[in-house]
C-alpha cells in the first residue's frame, strides 16, 4: 500500500464505474481525485430524495458474478440484503402477460451452464480474459436472447431503443439472455427480477459515495472536462504516453464519447468517426408517490403497448417512513428532438398518471407527489456496427499508457458491470505505471 501513496489519480465521471474505481483506490492507499459534469454523484443509478421518501432514480438490482463486486457488495451491506424475487410482465395491446414457468425453468438450466456469465467473458471481464463467439456460454445465452425476443420482446425493445430490431447488433440478443435469470449467490440475489422489500430503495451509490467522503475523496461536481484540472496541456501529455506528468493516471469512468467531444482536435480522425456516429436515447424517470401500500408480488412491467409511451413501471415497496405509502418509477426512452422531452415536468407527471391509470397501475386520486429527472444520451443503440465502432475506440485508448478505460456496459443500469468494470480498471491504473 505503502508504494501507491504518492501516485495522483483522476476519475473522469461520478456514476457507479467512477465510485467504484474511486473505491477500490482508496483500499489501496490512492486518494483519487473525481470530477464530474453532473450536480450529484450516481449518474442514472443515483438516489433522490423527496422529503422523508427515497427513490432509486433507475430500479437497480445486484445481479453479481465477479468476486471483487461481492467483496465490495458485502463492505457497503454488512448484514446482507433483504430481498424477494419476481416474475417480469409485459403489457401488451391484449393486456398483462407474465412468463411461463416452463420458459423461465429452460433459461434457469442454460443460465446454470454458464452463459450467465458471457457478459464478462465477451467484454474481457475483471475475472475472465476475452472469449470466442463459439463458446457455449456466448451461444446459449444468444439463443435465449433471441428466442426470448421472438416470444415477448420485439414491440417492447423497438420501442425503448427506437430502431426496429433487424436493425440492432446480434450480441444484444446474448446480452438479453445472460441477464434474466436470478441465482442466489452468498447471501445476495443475482437477476434481472430482484426487488428489495424490507430495506426499501437500495441507495448504492449514495452509500458509495458517502463511504468515499468519510475517506476525504475529493470531488469536483458541475465540472466539464476542460474547466477542470486537466488541462488541455495535460491531455495532450496523457495522449502522447508522457511519463512523467500530473496526473498519474486517468480513468475514463464516462462515456468515452463525451471525453473525445471535449478534445475534438487532439483524437485521430478515424477515432472521431466512430465516436460521432454511436446513438444513444435519452431517459426520463417519473417517480411517483401514491397514498396506497405496494401490492404483493407486483413485478416489474416492460410495456409493448402502442398507446402508452412509457417503456417500464417499477415498484418501490418501502419508499420512507410512512408504510402506507409506496412508489411507482415510469421510465420514457426517447430523442432529444422526440416532443416528450420537450414537455415540462408538470406535462410529464400528468401524462405519467394517465398512463398508470390507462393500465390499471395507479388512479390519479391516490397520486401524491412526483419527480422528474433526465438524463442525456443514457443508452446506447446497439446497432449494427456498434462493435466495431466501440473497438476503434477501444484499440486507440489502449495504447496509451496513461489511459485507463473502463469498460462500457452492455446494458443500461447492469449493477455488476458497472462495479466491475471500474475495479478492473482502477486496479490496472495502479499495477501498472
Amino acid at each position: 500500500m505503502e508504494k501507491n501513496k504518492d501516485k495522483t489519480i483522476i476519475i473522469a465521471g461520478a456514476g457507479l464505474r467512477g465510485l467504484s474505481a474511486a473505491h477500490y483506490l482508496c483500499k489501496k492507499g490512492v486518494s483519487p481525485v473525481v470530477f464530474s459534469p453532473a450536480k450529484s454523484p450516481g449518474g442514472i443509478l443515483q438516489t433522490v430524495k423527496s422529503g422523508e421518501n427515497i427513490f432509486d432514480v433507475y430500479p437497480k438490482n445486484l445481479a453479481l458474478q465477479s468476486s471483487e463486486s461481492l467483496k465490495m457488495s458485502r463492505e457497503l451491506y454488512p448484514g446482507g440484503i433483504k430481498t424477494i424475487c419476481l416474475r417480469p410482465v409485459f403489457f401488451t395491446e391484449a393486456g398483462f402477460k407474465t412468463y411461463p414457468e416452463n420458459l423461465m425453468s429452460a433459461i434457469s438450466l442454460l443460465s446454470i451452464s454458464g452463459s450467465l456469465s458471457f457478459l464478462f467473458k465477451r467484454f474481457g471481464g475483471p475475472d475472465r480474459g476475452g472469449s470466442s463467439e463459439n463458446t457455449l456460454e456466448y451461444l446459449a445465452a444468444r439463443h435465449i436472447g433471441k428466442g426470448l425476443y421472438g416470444l415477448f420482446f420485439k414491440a417492447f425493445l423497438e420501442k425503448m431503443f427506437g430502431t426496429p430490431c433487424k436493425n440492432l447488433s446480434p450480441f444484444l440478443w446474448a446480452d438479453l439472455g445472460s441477464f434474466l435469470v436470478p441465482i442466489e449467490q452468498n447471501g445476495f440475489l443475482s437477476g434481472s427480477n430482484t426487488f428489495y422489500s424490507d430495506e426499501g430503495p437500495l441507495q448504492l451509490t449514495d452509500r458509495l459515495f458517502l463511504s468515499l467522503k468519510r475517506k476525504n475523496t475529493k470531488f469536483i461536481f458541475e465540472a466539464p472536462l476542460k474547466e477542470t484540472e486537466i488541462s488541455r496541456n495535460t491531455i495532450t501529455k496523457i495522449l502522447a504516453g508522457t511519463k512523467d506528468y500530473f496526473p498519474d493516471k486517468l480513468i475514463l469512468a464516462c462515456p468515452v464519447y463525451n471525453f473525445i467531444n471535449s478534445i475534438i482536435s487532439l483524437i485521430p480522425q478515424n477515432v472521431r468517426d466512430a465516436s460521432s456516429s454511436l446513438r444513444a436515447r435519452n431517459l426520463l424517470c417519473v417517480n411517483i408517490l401514491i397514498n396506497a401500500p405496494a401490492r404483493a408480488g407486483r413485478g416489474p412491467v416492460f410495456i409493448s403497448n402502442p398507446g402508452i409511451d412509457a417503456s417500464i413501471a417499477h415498484f418501490f415497496f418501502n419508499t420512507g417512513r410512512n408504510d402506507a405509502c409506496s412508489g411507482i418509477t415510469l421510465l420514457y426512452f426517447c430523442d432529444s428532438k422526440d416532443e416528450l422531452w420537450g414537455k415540462t415536468d408538470e406535462e410529464i407527471i400528468n401524462k405519467a398518471l394517465y398512463e398508470l391509470k390507462t393500465m390499471a397501475l395507479a388512479e390519479p386520486k391516490l397520486f401524491i407527489k412526483a419527480d422528474v429527472h433526465r438524463f442525456e444520451e443514457a443508452l446506447p443503440l446497439y446497432e449494427a456496427g456498434y462493435e466495431d465502432k466501440i473497438n476503434v475506440i477501444k484499440n486507440y485508448f489502449n495504447q496509451i499508457r496513461n489511459i485507463r478505460l473502463c469498460d462500457p456496459s452492455p446494458v443500461p443500469g447492469f449493477v455488476d458491470y458497472e462495479m466491475a468494470s471500474g475495479i478492473k480498471a482502477a486496479k490496472s491504473a495502479i499495477e501498472s505505471r
